[in-house]
């Protein structure tokens, strides 16, 4: 229970202000959700904001006002308000007839508030429509997706146990991706035994040695003498130098966030653009966190949906074909790729569906017969 502090004793003048300039302050937000500025947005939408704004306009009243309100009305509690706002790209371009999700949290207010009440409410008021207007409408966020686990009604052990499975499964795949092969493991087995048994040969002749001197000596440098052998008897095995193939290497596609059997190649694509291409889909020319976590929401907002859209890479073009499948230069951007997948995914995926329920109509298959 969160408990407010009585007002402050202050002179009956000082009381009885008002905040001026909170709706002008608030100008930018309203103007970005006002459903007369708006036509274009979706009837339910305009609703919602118009409810949501009317609200608004009643607490800024309040604010503005110079008379005290009487103890009996009560205080306002923090609530948030929910608006829509138009859908716009990582690169700014608004997509016409969407809208994305925006709220707005009402700070509370005493009951009799003062002048000093009042104006703490209008900064947080103000500070968060700046903040909401601040973060991307993209559709796609730049943060890692974090599971809600006991935030949400209805989880518990259950979701728990199915976090820690599927956190489980991605530790096995990586630590088969990335761990030691077959022949390092043998070679690693091989010195260890032999090793051991040097280790032996040496120590038994060692300890006959009468001389205490010259005997602590010897045993002192048996480790010494033990690896000097192990590297004349075992060579090391030389680095593999890396290579970037969608075929021979799609653990690599895979750990970036993207299936390797929905990553094509155009035919006319280059070894070196191919190559250039598999380090731009992981990830690997990216600097900031927030590129990669967005590149890998794309990646699972391409495929987290049935049907998966296919990614063609070819030598130019963003395109989204109507034959369900996006197509990307093989120097493709996180923000460019962004702006066509917030524009046109939906589309291209409902596009692939109607194409294969199509294909299932003309070709049924065949009736099963019984011997």
């Amino acid at each position: 229970m969160a408990f407010h502090a009585l007002p402050v004793a202050l002179p009956s003048a000082v009381q009885r202000r008002g905040v001026s300039g909170v709706r002008r302050l608030l100008g930018s937000f309203i103007r970005a959700v006002h459903p007369d500025l708006s036509p274009e947005f979706p009837l339910e939408a305009r609703r919602i904001n118009q409810r949501s704004l009317a609200e608004l306009n009643a607490f800024v009243d309040l604010l503005e006002s110079d008379e005290v309100r009487k103890f009996e009305d009560g205080p306002e509690s923090a609530r948030e308000l929910p608006f829509f706002r138009a859908l716009q790209t990582r690169l700014g371009r608004v997509v016409p007839n969407r809208v994305s999700p925006l709220h707005l949290l009402l700070p509370s207010l005493p009951a009799s508030a003062n002048h000093l009440e009042k104006e703490f409410a209008a900064a947080h008021l103000i500070r968060g429509a700046e903040v909401a207007l601040e973060t991307s409408p993209s559709s796609f966020s730049q943060r890692p997706d974090v599971p809600r686990l006991f935030t949400k009604p209805g989880t518990g052990r259950k979701a728990f146990d199915k976090l820690w499975w599927q956190q489980t499964q991605e530790e096995l795949v990586k630590d088969a991706i990335h761990g030691p092969d077959d022949e390092e493991v043998r070679l690693h087995v091989a010195k260890r035994v032999f090793a051991c048994k040097y280790a032996s040969q040496l120590m038994r002749q060692y300890v006959r040695i009468k001389n205490t001197a010259k005997r602590k000596r010897r045993l002192a440098g048996l480790d010494e003498i033990v690896q000097a052998k192990i590297a004349q008897k075992f060579p090391s095995i030389p680095e593999k130098e890396e290579v970037f193939d969608e075929k021979r290497d799609p653990v690599r596609v895979l750990e970036g966030g993207f299936h390797p059997d929905l990553v094509f190649m155009a035919p006319d694509l280059s070894d070196q653009h191919r190559r250039e291409a598999i380090r731009r889909i992981c990830g690997m020319n990216l600097e900031k966190d927030s590129d990669f976590w967005l590149l890998e929401n794309l990646w699972k907002a391409m495929r987290g949906t049935a049907p998966a859209v296919p990614l063609v890479v070819a030598e130019r073009d963003y395109k989204a074909h109507e034959s369900g499948f996006i197509q990307i230069p093989w120097d493709f951007t996180v923000l460019s790729l962004c702006d066509l997948l917030e524009e046109h995914l939906d589309t291209t995926r409902e596009h692939l569906r109607r194409r294969r329920e199509g294909s299932s109509r003309t070709n049924p298959p065949a009736p099963a017969r019984i011997e």
